[in-house]
């Protein structure tokens, strides 16, 4: 069970509120870890769509030749 608390939830046990804390869930961090391949899909979807519009317009102004 401690692989999984500290790995997965990493929760701590605050006794003046009696309750249990979830710090630093997964989800917000994993954009944190993996910097070089979330710029790298970002710029990826970028240019996909900047190409996309460009052959948009390409077609637009040979359909009007």
């Amino acid at each position: 069970m401690d692989i999984t608390k500290d790995n997965y939830f990493n929760v701590e046990y605050n006794e003046s509120k009696n309750i249990l804390e979830l710090h630093n869930s997964k989800r917000r961090n994993i954009f944190k870890s993996h910097k070089f391949i979330t710029t790298v899909l970002g710029a990826t979807f970028i240019l996909v769509a900047i190409n996309l519009y460009l052959i948009y317009k390409f077609f637009e102004i040979l359909c009007t030749i």
